[in-house]
């Protein structure tokens, strides 16, 4: 039994393989073959670890022939499954793209309400500050009057002794 696996590097530490596990995988996963004491200490020396011993058996070209339908309705079941999964993530990249557009759609009517609510404010201001300048000039002219109002009076007030109008007095 030779398998592309024998020399394979464990992916994290697991628990040391020993002579008795190898020939446990054997009853296990070739339970036909008679194997040599020399061919057992053979892979356990190939492999270091439970899931390398296990690795090894199962990608053995012995295991892959003699359980051809075993293997093929396994790969069967994870490729329906790999589809349904490709399937669910798909609808959920559907449903988050839509979700995006909304989203983008949002933003882009805050921005342009935003652009509307500064237009205004910067309107607003300039209305402020030609209220200011009005306001002023409205203040200057209210002197103005009551400067004018004062000199009539004192005019009216003079017109009215140099006269001797009746009833001034």
């Amino acid at each position: 039994m030779d398998s592309p696996a024998a020399d394979i590097e464990p992916i994290y530490a697991e628990t040391p393989a020993t002579v008795e596990h190898v020939e446990w995988a054997f009853r296990i996963f070739a339970p036909e073959e008679k194997v040599s004491a020399a061919k057992i200490a053979e892979i356990s020396s190939k492999c270091p670890t439970t899931e390398s011993v296990r690795h090894y058996f199962l990608t053995s070209q012995s295991f892959r022939e003699r359980n051809a339908n075993l293997l093929e309705e396994v790969f069967l079941k994870t490729v329906t499954h790999k589809r349904e999964r490709l399937h669910e993530t798909e609808a959920k990249a559907a449903a988050l793209q839509e979700q995006l557009r909304s989203l983008t759609h949002q933003a882009d009517s805050i921005l342009r309400n935003s652009i509307r609510v500064m237009e205004y404010v910067a309107a607003a201001k300039e209305l402020g500050r030609e209220l200011r300048c009005a306001t002023r000039s409205a203040n200057a002219l209210i002197a103005e009057l009551e400067i004018q109002k004062k000199g009539l009076d004192r005019l009216s007030a003079f017109a009215r002794t140099s006269l001797n109008v009746p009833g001034t007095n």
